[in-house]
């Protein structure tokens, strides 16, 4: 969202003296900005035939990012997330704010059928991170095709750091992904997932890539790597009996990978 400028030539003030902060004047006009931008937004969702929580996906936002704007007034959103969601909706950002009753061209649409998708954490064996340091901020965006075949789930994409699948996947490749939750994904022989474990009650979370084997003993999430500190499978029915302070939980299904050719 654009900054709004004040022009201080319209407050003739003394020397160190400045305007006072109506805070309740400041909310009501955000609110009121807020509520047009929602009125647009389901004038476009009306017109599209699109829902509020597919827009939302379909534009790589957290599948309430509309909601949450009808249900908090105040809500401020980005600028760059106004701009994914303006280009769902066929419109200018300049429309959606009310500044245009033209309907504008999208911002820097991307070619059909693609859009900016977030890259939402690291993945790779070895580092445990405290849970406060992982943030459900992306921690950057990629140009990536939405796959048709999965497109009623959240799809996103995870940066590959270190080497525990590196005979596939190489360090700094990006990864597509799926949300297996959301999908009510079952586990199937040779898949290659994204496995988060927890210990310590959850205050420390590991995320990896794995490959699915199905045993008769159980699931077998085996990395793959050409170095042999990575030549053990996590087996999950076992490890999870043997620790009950540990959790294991396969969190999003491998589609695609990305691998950037200059890195080479």
């Amino acid at each position: 969202m654009d900054m709004v400028g004040i022009d201080a030539g319209n407050y003739p003030l003394r020397q160190g003296q400045l305007p006072a902060f109506n805070s309740a004047c400041a909310f009501a006009t955000m609110r009121a900005m807020t509520r047009a931008l929602v009125e647009r937004i389901e004038e476009r969702l009306e017109g599209l035939g699109k829902t509020a929580e597919g827009a939302s996906r379909e534009a790589g936002l957290s599948r309430d990012f509309i909601r949450t704007l009808q249900r908090r007034p105040d809500t401020s959103p980005k600028a760059d997330n106004l701009g994914a969601l303006a280009t769902v909706l066929g419109c200018s950002v300049d429309y959606l704010l009310g500044r245009s009753e033209l309907l504008g061209t999208p911002p820097a649409a991307p070619p059909v059928g693609e859009v900016m998708l977030p890259i939402r954490a690291n993945v790779g064996a070895g580092p445990w991170l405290a849970v406060e340091e992982i943030s459900d901020e992306p921690i950057g965006w990629a140009p990536a095709h939405v796959i048709p075949e999965y497109a009623a789930w959240p799809q996103w994409l995870e940066r590959v750091q270190g080497d525990s699948y590196n005979r596939f996947i190489p360090n700094s490749a990006l990864v597509h992904v799926v949300d297996t939750q959301a999908m009510g994904y079952e586990a199937r022989h040779d898949d290659v997932v994204v496995v988060v474990r927890s210990r310590a009650q959850g205050a420390f979370i590991e995320r990896t890539l794995k490959q699915v084997a199905l045993t008769p003993q159980g699931i077998e999430l085996w990395p793959r790597s050409y170095n042999e500190k990575w030549s053990a499978p996590l087996k999950l029915t076992e490890d999870l009996r043997a620790d009950e302070d540990a959790s294991v939980q396969i969190v999003g299904k491998v589609l695609r990978a990305y691998i950037d050719m200059q890195s080479f």
